[in-house]
């Protein structure tokens, strides 16, 4: 016969039953989501990570490259700027203007032309020496300016002296034409279109002639010079003084150092007239004097007029030229 269980039996079991509050499947779902939220937390932290990373990657490489080329920029500006373009473009022009009159003579100077050309260059450029019977001989060069026309290019100009010898062709019997070879002196300015690499230089274009002219036309207003005027005592004894100074200055004479802070004076130059343009002194007596000289050369009757800027001391009632130019 089975025994009845007592209520308080099967409160007593149910009491000590463990409860669990989530179920397995619950707790599955759950680390799942984290797993993969955080896979999802990190493949978007690589990305953001990754782009940041290149962004900045090519941040710096622009910088280098901008920095690279700034420093090649200045590199072929110095070129440019450098003494050594006016030395290549003299040597150029010593064997552009000399033109022998032997054929195999001219075969040898294109050859060395085209080593002053950049490569490549068509030389037949230069043109056609075939009618010329004669030859041309560079005199003298001048180097003038470096006008830079971009980061690596330049025109450097030069003045060019030359003489052309051209030789008459063989005359014919009864022809009266001289036979004497024709000479003709020129003068110009020529300009050549140079360009570098950051090592050395080349001639890119055929060279030019130009003609500029320097002068211009402008107002100076003059300088005054500061100070006190002196009394008519005071530039009496000036005049005086100067007149005796330039004397002495003409002809380098024993009286000079006395008189000057100079190491030599002039020779064979006559002293014609003094004229004080400027004159003003200080608190110091100091004077300062802007004055034309008029010189005669000793063994022609040539007169030329020169003007001098001077400082003066005043000391012991005598004038003493400090400096003078």
């Amino acid at each position: 016969m089975k025994r009845k269980r007592k209520p308080s039996e099967k409160m007593n079991k149910e009491k000590g039953a463990r409860k669990v509050p989530y179920s397995r499947r619950t707790a599955t779902r759950i680390t799942s989501i984290v797993f993969f939220t955080v896979i999802l937390f990190s493949l978007v932290f690589n990305v953001i990570f990754f782009s940041k990373y290149q962004t900045i990657r090519n941040s710096v490489k622009a910088q280098e490259n901008s920095i690279e080329e700034e420093l090649n920029q200045v590199h072929d500006s110095n070129l440019i700027h450098s003494h050594s373009i006016v030395v290549f473009t003299d040597q150029f022009l010593q064997q552009y203007f000399g033109i022998p009159e032997s054929e195999d003579e001219r075969k040898k100077r294109l050859e060395t032309l085209s080593t002053y050309f950049v490569s490549g260059y068509d030389l037949q450029r230069l043109g056609n020496l075939d009618d010329f019977k004669g030859s041309r001989v560079l005199k003298d060069l001048q180097y003038m300016d470096t006008e830079q026309i971009s980061r690596n290019q330049a025109n450097v100009h030069f003045i060019a002296k030359y003489e052309i010898v051209e030789n008459p062709g063989e005359s014919k019997e009864g022809d009266n034409k001289e036979n004497d070879p024709k000479k003709v002196a020129n003068r110009v300015e020529i300009v050549v279109p140079v360009t570098t690499d950051g090592k050395g230089y080349a001639v890119y274009q055929n060279p030019r002639l130009v003609e500029s002219d320097l002068r211009t036309t402008m107002n100076a207003e003059p300088n005054e010079l500061e100070g006190e005027l002196p009394t008519s005592s005071e530039y009496k004894k000036l005049q005086s003084f100067l007149t005796e100074f330039f004397t002495s200055y003409g002809t380098s004479d024993e009286k000079l150092p006395f008189m000057a802070e100079v190491e030599r004076g002039l020779n064979d130059q006559i002293l014609q007239s003094v004229t004080i343009r400027q004159v003003a002194k200080d608190h110091r007596a100091s004077y300062r004097a802007i004055v034309d000289v008029q010189y005669q050369n000793n063994q022609t009757s040539l007169n030329s007029l020169y003007t001098y800027k001077l400082q003066l001391s005043f000391e012991n009632n005598k004038f003493f030229i400090e400096s003078m130019e």
